[in-house]
């Protein structure tokens, strides 16, 4: 069955025409949209699902602040929902270009609160770290630790507040294994 299919039979958008803020009816559109949004961004970032993965919150943002379901059958919701997956991934790579452009590269945390052991140990756990959860996440996960905002980390690094929210809260899931692992060891 597909999306079509599946919003006509659940009626979720007829509730969310009657009442926008119902939560179960937000929770059951997000259910059955999050495949097509994260196949569509998937398909727009060439491959790179955590950057899908980022940008289906944002698309979910836009729905929740501008989407008109009134006026809106399966099919029309589809196609509205495929133009602010491409306008998301489209501000995303605005992004990236501009990030690009004025790069500035990223220092490591200040020395003047640790030893120089403390220090020596604070760059191999990121050393480690970046090796378990790439580059990018690494250097959000070391800015986290400088004491950054969420604010300042997104414009850095070129994602929104929201999408850098959803990777830090992923990133501090994968470090508490990372180091339950490291102390079992």
């Amino acid at each position: 069955m597909g999306l079509h299919e599946r919003l006509k039979s659940s009626g979720v958008l007829k509730k969310l025409a009657l009442n926008s803020t119902d939560a179960m009816a937000w929770h059951e559109l997000y259910r059955l949209c999050r495949p097509y949004v994260i196949a569509t961004l998937y398909h727009r970032f060439r491959g790179a699902s955590d950057l899908a993965e980022d940008a289906c919150q944002d698309v979910f943002i836009r729905l929740v602040n501008k989407c008109p379901f009134s006026e809106l059958e399966p099919a029309a919701f589809i196609l509205y929902l495929k133009i602010v997956c491409h306008h998301v991934a489209s501000d995303y790579f605005r992004r990236m270009k501009t990030l690009r452009n004025a790069r500035k590269e990223l220092t490591p945390p200040p020395a003047d609160f640790r030893s120089p052991l403390q220090e020596a140990e604070m760059r191999e756990l990121l050393n480690d770290l970046q090796s378990v959860v790439g580059e990018k996440d690494g250097k959000v996960l070391a800015l986290k630790l400088e004491g950054n905002s969420v604010a300042d980390i997104a414009s850095l690094i070129g994602l929104t507040s929201n999408a850098t929210s959803a990777r830090l809260w992923r990133l501090r899931r994968a470090l508490r294994k990372y180091l339950q692992i490291r102390e079992s060891q």
